[in-house]
């Protein structure tokens, strides 16, 4: 069930929602890397404007609730927020 903009399943564990929101900015996160054509598109600096307004909200949503969710959740979400970073600014995988 859906309500307020979160999922709800009956165990109420979030990972229904979290799964949601991770596919919900992945979609935006995609929309913005195909702004980038190479060395040519957006600038980094609107690249990382746009994370901060589209794909950032989807996965900061109603935080102080899905605190409660494991960890293993938590993590997918902080490992897709690095993911998203890293694209944007062509950063490589291994870099800090």
């Amino acid at each position: 069930m859906k309500y307020l903009g979160m999922w709800l399943d009956p165990l109420l564990n979030f990972t229904l929602h979290v799964n949601y929101a991770k596919a919900t900015a992945k979609r935006a996160a995609a929309r913005i890397c195909n702004l980038f054509d190479g060395r040519e598109g957006i600038s980094i600096q609107l690249g990382v404007q746009l994370y901060k307004s589209l794909v950032r909200p989807h996965l900061e949503y109603a935080a102080p609730v899905k605190a409660s969710a494991n960890a293993k959740d938590l993590d997918k979400l902080n490992k897709l927020h690095i993911q998203c970073l890293r694209r944007i600014i062509g950063a490589k995988s291994h870099s800090s």
